[in-house]
């Protein structure tokens, strides 16, 4: 890999009733390691405001599944390590590498917004 940095923002928009409204979004095709999610939620977002990343297609690994909130954060998610047996190795985290996947960004139990929710995605090429 290279040292070249870039930013990968997805926009959601959520219909539907307040407390419960959903909305998905993909982010264009990534292939690099994710080093960080920055979660930008809608003003008047509901503290109720769930935001999960998968990866689409591939092994559609789980990136992060963040609980309830509606305070902008930065999350680092990490996969742990395995040895050559399978078995995980205590302490040992490394960065996803996507392989040219898209990651899907899924809000749910929020209001009705436009945007509820921007996430952007710093990846290293």
């Amino acid at each position: 890999m290279s040292d070249q940095w870039r930013e990968y923002q997805v926009v959601i928009n959520t219909t539907g009733s307040a407390g419960s409204a959903t909305g998905t979004a993909d982010s264009d095709p990534i292939a690099g390691e994710l080093l960080a999610v920055y979660i930008d939620y809608a003003g008047t977002a509901p503290g109720t405001t769930t935001v999960d990343l998968d990866e689409v297609g591939g092994a559609g690994r789980k990136l992060l599944d963040k609980a309830a909130s509606a305070t902008d954060v930065t999350h680092y998610p990490r996969v742990q390590m395995q040895d050559n047996t399978g078995a995980n190795v205590a302490g040992v985290y490394e960065r996803f590498a996507l392989a040219g996947r898209k990651v899907r960004v899924s809000v749910a139990a929020s209001n009705a917004l436009s945007p509820a929710v921007t996430v952007t995605l710093l990846v290293r090429e």
